[in-house]
């Protein structure tokens, strides 16, 4: 079964505020699925662009950082791992240089 991870499910699980987002805790199970697999995701071919301006609004203090997170997750190359009780975002480093580099996701 394929699931819609819109703008909404997005940010609720970026904020991970209950207090200001009802049903984190839904949007949070949803993604975690996706994540391991139990579940593949469809999204609009506009949700960075609606991630992006509710980000500005609800926390602009961290959403240049998030978009460009979120971007590098789009582009394909870039995962979703744990380590430890965190989620990271693992990119492949560019040229000769193998190294990975772990970004905090949530």
């Amino acid at each position: 079964m394929s699931v819609v991870l819109d703008a909404s499910i997005v940010v609720k699980w970026l904020l991970q505020n209950p207090q200001q987002e009802p049903d984190t805790d839904k949007a949070m199970q949803l993604v975690e699925a996706v994540v391991k697999g139990r579940e593949s995701a469809l999204q609009p071919p506009h949700w960075l662009a609606e991630v992006g301006a509710v980000l500005a609004r609800t926390s602009p203090e961290t959403a240049a950082e998030d978009v460009v997170m979120l971007s590098a997750l789009a582009d394909g190359r870039s995962r979703l791992v744990h380590v430890g009780d965190d989620q990271v975002l693992q990119i492949p480093a560019s040229g000769a240089n193998r190294r990975r580099a772990a970004w905090r996701a949530g």
